[in-house]
């Protein structure tokens, strides 16, 4: 996950003395709510810090001030949920923070250890994931790109992996049906789903990639493990979710591409599933015997919710450490 702090008077401070040991937790600082300290938490060893903080919870859309968050401090409900501590800064300064384990992390580690010589990434967008990636082939898969040419040009002087890059601007339903011939020739050895976030067209995504996954390949699908209600909103697209006036709505949304996952468990015993703790849910799912199943038939799936989820989410998405991710893909 990726922190990205821009507000006047404020900076990180101590941010760097948290990070090596608290990476996959969420930092233990003080917390001010409306103005008082209301005490602190600490979380995997971290120290806690006596200074005048407060504390922000980055989402995709922005950056969110979290005042009051527990009875005693701040305290996430979802590891994948992270905090960064701000002091009082005389500068107002723009700072990046990086979680050892999000996304973009995942996607080296798993191109790492597969020697993936073709990538292939389902909603580019921006391409601040796909731009980073380094394969040999990469395929950009987006209805909508939102990157200039000379986003291009710049990304490949920086990463020279870019230069045999292939650029789709339609939908991936019509990627496959217009390049399946094309993709049959080479294969997938990594494929990145982070389409739009529906069960039908998740699911649908990911039944195509497995049709042309290399031996030793692997699917990544972002958004599996939403970290709230109006996260995990089921809507026809994000312009949906977001004017659906949805109690507790962030910016952030998964919609319900968690029942992708369940769907899989429930009705394929050749994958091997399971979603890393962090960013919003990165899902693996490569082939081979799973650890457990689920059995779920597809109408159960349809009329699965969100407190369902929520009760079942260890179980239900198999959900593992991130720091574990080579030992379990060594085991694929």
């Amino acid at each position: 996950m990726v922190f990205l702090i821009s507000s006047k008077g404020f900076a990180t401070l101590e941010v760097a003395e948290y990070i090596p040991s608290c990476f996959a937790g969420t930092f233990a600082v003080p917390v001010k709510t409306n103005g008082a300290e209301a005490g602190t938490r600490t979380r995997m060893g971290c120290p806690t810090r006596p200074s005048n903080v407060r504390v922000y919870q980055f989402h995709h859309f922005g950056v969110a001030e979290i005042i009051g968050r527990g009875q005693n401090g701040c305290q996430s409900t979802n590891p994948s949920i992270h905090f960064v501590a701000l002091s009082a800064c005389p500068h107002g300064q723009a700072w990046k923070v990086e979680n050892a384990m999000e996304r973009l992390n995942v996607i080296h580690t798993v191109v790492e250890m597969t020697r993936a010589k073709t990538y292939l990434e389902i909603g580019v967008a921006s391409g601040a994931v796909f731009f980073r990636v380094k394969a040999r082939y990469k395929i950009a898969v987006d209805p909508r790109f939102e990157f200039s040419t000379m986003k291009q040009i710049r990304y490949l002087i920086k990463n020279p992996w870019n230069a045999a890059n292939r650029y789709y601007e339609m939908t991936s339903d019509e990627y496959f049906q217009n390049e399946g011939a094309n993709v049959e020739r080479r294969g997938l050895d990594v494929a990145f789903v982070d389409g739009l976030h529906t069960f039908e067209q998740s699911l649908r995504d990911v039944s195509n990639c497995l049709r042309y996954l290399n031996q030793g390949g692997v699917i990544i699908v972002h958004d599996c493990n939403p970290p709230s209600e109006a996260a995990a909103f089921s809507a026809a697209s994000f312009d949906h979710a977001r004017n659906a006036n949805v109690s507790g709505w962030t910016g952030e949304w998964c919609g319900d591409t968690w029942k992708t996952i369940v769907y899989l468990r429930s009705v394929n015993a050749n994958l091997r599933i399971f979603v890393l703790d962090c960013d919003t849910g990165v899902g693996i799912i490569t082939r081979g015997s799973p650890d457990a199943t689920l059995d779920f038939t597809k109408e159960q799936i349809d009329r699965l919710s969100y407190d369902g989820l929520k009760k079942n989410r260890a179980e239900w998405l198999n959900v593992k450490k991130p720091h574990l991710i080579r030992d379990l893909l060594a085991r694929a």
